[in-house]
């Protein structure tokens, strides 16, 4: 387990339309996964105090970053709804 929950311990590339989606792992592989989806104006780091509350009670936390935000900026329109539907269903796939 990382010695600082309030960071990933893992960085996860998704491969998407037009390149790769950023998702972070907080806390160990195994335990029941939780997926973290933030706000239009944040990043997957929004999550790190839910982190440090759900690790310690089994819970493993997926956050990602939304297509044009966080490290997955350099990821191209169109944004909107449907396509952070698609880009989550390509996390969802890549978790199993």
């Amino acid at each position: 387990m990382n010695a600082n929950p309030f960071l990933p311990e893992m960085k996860i590339s998704v491969p998407v339309e037009d390149g790769e989606l950023a998702l972070y792992r907080y806390g160990p592989d195994g335990g029941k996964p939780i997926l973290a989806i933030h706000g239009v104006t944040s990043s997957n780091r929004a999550w790190q105090c839910l982190a440090k509350a759900l690790i310690p009670r089994g819970y493993t936390l997926y956050a990602v970053d939304l297509r044009g935000r966080g490290d997955s900026y350099s990821l191209p329109g169109p944004f909107g709804m449907s396509s952070h539907v698609r880009d989550m269903v390509a996390v969802i796939d890549r978790l199993g």
